[in-house]
């Protein structure tokens, strides 16, 4: 497998102020993932060849969650095999993991560390997202790799 962490899905109170916050200090531009996701805005640096994609995914009102606080963070692979390598090597360790599987545009599993902390492990198939909401313990966590064109200006422009 390779890749590299490629976004960290954070859980927030307000989120216009925490896109205007990570707009203003670090210059990122915000985009909605979808129009029918009103409550995730995805803060992104410009994509260049020397900085891969890496993002910010900020959440707000997800039901039954603590209101702030990290979701999880993402681990781009190469290939459907590296996701199901690591589900198998998970399961073989005796993990919490989910069944991989197609979310927008993504082949996917999270794995839970010996804490809890929720990784997801991606490889990115598609431009088009090809699957409705997330079920169980992936409800409210975001699947993006960068794949949609960013939006112009800082956080608090694009909302």
């Amino acid at each position: 497998m390779n890749g590299g962490i490629r976004h960290l899905n954070l859980r927030v109170r307000n989120l216009a102020e925490s896109a205007a916050f990570y707009g203003d200090l670090f210059g990122m531009s915000a985009r909605r993932p979808t129009p029918d996701r009103s409550g995730v805005l995805v803060c992104s640096p410009a994509r260049t060849s020397e900085h891969p994609s890496f993002s910010i995914v900020l959440t707000q009102g997800l039901g039954g969650m603590t209101p702030t606080g990290m979701d999880h963070f993402a681990i781009g692979v190469a290939s459907e095999a590296d996701v199901d390598f690591a589900f198998g090597r998970a399961q073989a360790m005796g993990m919490r993991s989910t069944r991989p599987r197609m979310f927008d545009g993504n082949y996917q599993t999270f794995i839970f560390d010996p804490d809890g902390y929720k990784i997801e492990v991606f490889a990115e198939l598609s431009a088009e997202p090809v699957n409705g909401e997330p079920e169980g313990d992936e409800a409210g966590s975001l699947v993006l790799a960068g794949y949609q064109p960013r939006a112009q200006g800082m956080c608090r422009e694009a909302i």
